[in-house]
């Protein structure tokens, strides 16, 4: 992910991410909503890295 991301960054591209997470068919929700925040995070770290 860092790599693709640095990549769009040197090209000078500018996109809007869509994150997409599947569940299976009995995981709660508030399971599924602590992946979509662990994946954020994740995200935010990347980019953030690429900002310094």
């Amino acid at each position: 992910m860092a790599w693709v991301a640095g990549e769009l960054r040197r090209a000078d591209f500018h996109v809007v991410l869509v994150l997409e997470l599947s569940s299976g068919e009995h995981e709660p929700v508030e399971d599924m909503l602590e992946r979509a925040v662990r994946a954020r995070e994740h995200l935010d770290r990347v980019c953030a890295g690429l900002a310094g």
